[in-house]
């Protein structure tokens, strides 16, 4: 096996990824499954974005510091546009990420927060390596009495993954 189609099938394993591997079919970028309407796996029950597809949603930016970062510009669709775009009918959203590692986000935080799923920070994409591909960022610096703190870091996730809709 080549040294790409290596890396696209260790990808593909790390994101779930069931479909066939070839180089010109890369994995998805992000996994919606749960209390979804709209699907476009062959089974009917998960979304699976490309990366074009998932940078096609509705963009927003926000700045913010976190506990890893310094002030820092984050670039990505809105964790809610991201749901409608599947037709979420849930009331509780998990998110998980490649070492496994789960949070839930209840619908409040994304109306309240403006939450994003950010692929980008100051106008470069994230790797696995740098918290990405996607990483879920609240608006820390615009609530510091809410968005501090331990309990409060928890919900900063990266190298999103898979998200389900409950």
């Amino acid at each position: 096996m080549n040294r790409r189609k290596a890396q696209i099938t260790i990808a593909a394993l790390a994101s779930g990824w069931a479909g066939p591997l070839t180089a010109a079919d890369p994995p998805p970028l992000l996994i919606v499954a749960g209390r979804i309407r709209r699907t476009n796996d062959a089974e009917g029950k998960t979304f699976r974005f490309s990366e074009a597809e998932f940078l096609g949603l509705p963009q927003a930016s926000l700045t913010t510091a976190t506990v890893w970062t310094p002030r820092s510009r984050f670039d990505g669709p809105r964790l809610m546009d991201v749901l409608k775009h599947v037709d979420a009918q849930g009331d509780q959203v998990y998110l998980r990420a490649l070492n496994d590692y789960t949070i839930s986000i209840p619908w409040s935080d994304m109306e309240r927060y403006g939450v994003i799923l950010a692929h980008s920070r100051n106008g470069a994409r994230m790797a696995a390596s740098t918290y990405g591909p996607l990483w879920l960022m609240y608006p820390r610096d615009q609530y510091p009495d809410e968005l501090s703190g331990p309990v409060a870091a928890t919900k900063y996730i990266w190298q999103v993954q898979v998200i389900e809709v409950r």
